[in-house]
């Protein structure tokens, strides 16, 4: 259809509406039309014809599309799908809580994986204080060896001690129990009854060793429920996605729809009677 037919029909519809709509008179030489059921007015005016929006819903519209694909969201305001701003505010809640216990599990994790080494080290410690007094113990050292082989002795144990005191994450001490006395290392002596500081050490290790176990195994716990979480997190995120996030083809297309139509809505002139 050409400029011409367009034109035509627009004239004709614009005579239509002049016969059948009432008529608000404005001045001897103009008048406005409010047909009912449409969002328009028809302006006559020194033999000129207007087409208006009658409430300027055109601008609103476009002033709104404008400002969902500012936002990138289908769901602006409750009034744009109040059923569906519902729904996506309860998951964004949702997905709120998951993500946060997320952090939680992460910081928990790290807290765990700091616990362990710190008493990875102290069996690290105990282990070398093993092998001294298993050197101790051999018949051709005097009494001075000996008390050399105890003076490194003690110097881990008070290595232990300030491990325990001092091994801390965000201020909290992570292994306050694993001192030299609860550790049942108190009497351990590379001079006198090396076999006896032996079978100490021996249960000291394996209290360790215990705990590092558990530690671990709280490790993968928190671990494989961080990768659960974070797949619900993402499945969650996706489902949200489809009910407020926008089609940003769409919404383009409609605006550039109703930015036609604005060009019209407030007085661009349709015909000119000559």
């Amino acid at each position: 259809m050409g400029r011409s037919g367009f034109l035509n029909i627009l004239f004709i519809l614009a005579i239509s509406i002049l016969l059948t709509s009432p008529v608000m008179p404005q001045s001897p030489q103009s008048s406005l039309i409010l047909p009912s059921g449409v969002d328009y007015a028809v302006y006559n005016r020194a033999g000129s014809v207007f087409i208006l929006d009658r409430q300027k819903l055109l601008g609103e519209r476009v002033s709104r599309r404008i400002e969902k694909l500012s936002a990138g969201l289908r769901i602006v305001t409750p009034s744009d799908d109040p059923a569906g701003f519902a729904v996506s505010e309860n998951m964004e809640k949702i997905l709120g809580e998951v993500r946060q216990r997320i952090v939680n599990d992460e910081d928990m994790r790290n807290y765990v994986n700091y616990a362990e080494s710190a008493m990875g080290h102290d069996q690290q410690v105990l282990v070398r204080m093993r092998e001294l007094l298993l050197r101790a113990s051999n018949g051709i050292l005097n009494s001075d060896d000996r008390e050399l082989i105890q003076s490194e002795v003690d110097q881990l144990r008070q290595e232990i001690d300030m491990q325990a005191q001092y091994a801390s994450f965000n201020g909290k001490r992570v292994i306050p129990d694993l001192t030299v006395t609860g550790l049942g290392l108190d009497k351990v002596s590379a001079v006198t009854g090396t076999e006896a500081s032996l079978g100490m050490i021996d249960a000291a290790l394996s209290r360790i060793s215990r705990a590092r176990a558990i530690l671990g195994s709280r490790d993968n716990i928190l671990r494989l429920r961080i990768k659960g979480k974070s797949v619900y997190y993402v499945n969650l995120a996706s489902s949200m996605s489809r009910i407020s996030d926008l089609d940003m083809a769409e919404e383009i297309s409609r605006l550039a729809e109703s930015g036609a139509l604005l060009k019209t809505s407030y007085g661009i002139l349709i015909l000119k009677n000559k």
